[in-house]
């Protein structure tokens, strides 16, 4: 592995936790809390199942990890969604180190969200995490209007750009 490439690598059972965590809707949580959690809630979770934001999905995971504990494998097929997909693909293919570090190809030691890092940017602008979702994605397509439908044509759009 080249220096500052670091990839943090997890056991099949911690990616099941992480799963659990993630149909919970802690899926913005760094990976290591997302395992916490479920550790600190393992004797809960059949209880925790009716807060959960994906019911059925995490009842299957949960299913999953106790089938993995026992040893017995369960097939279970466990989904991460991307950080910024679009811009993930540009980075890898433009070798653009910052880019691939804001969007988790390249391990920074925090889980990164190039939403957030967006919102926080123009935190004078009152603009939330999901509100420049859709603008920043767009924009990265090539779409001027979607950004410019949220921000106007002032000192935001500016300062997004």
């Amino acid at each position: 592995m080249k220096a500052g490439l670091n990839m943090q690598e997890f056991t099949g059972i911690e990616y099941v936790k992480i799963a659990i965590a993630n149909k919970f809707g802690l899926d913005r949580l760094q990976w290591n809390d997302r395992i916490h959690w479920v550790n600190n809630n393992r004797p809960d979770l059949n209880v925790l199942r009716t807060d959960a934001k994906h019911e059925l999905s995490f009842a299957k995971a949960v299913r999953a990890l106790k089938d993995a504990e026992n040893g017995i494998q369960s097939n279970y097929i466990m989904d991460l969604d991307a950080t910024a997909s679009g811009v993930q693909m540009m980075a890898a293919m433009s070798g653009c180190r910052n880019s691939a570090r804001t969007v988790n190809l390249i391990d920074t030691g925090n889980r990164e969200c190039l939403y957030e890092s967006t919102a926080a940017g123009m935190s004078e602008h009152n603009i939330s995490r999901d509100e420049i979702k859709k603008p920043v994605m767009t924009f990265f397509y090539g779409s001027e209007a979607v950004p410019k439908s949220l921000l106007g044509e002032g000192e935001a759009l500016t300062q997004f750009y």
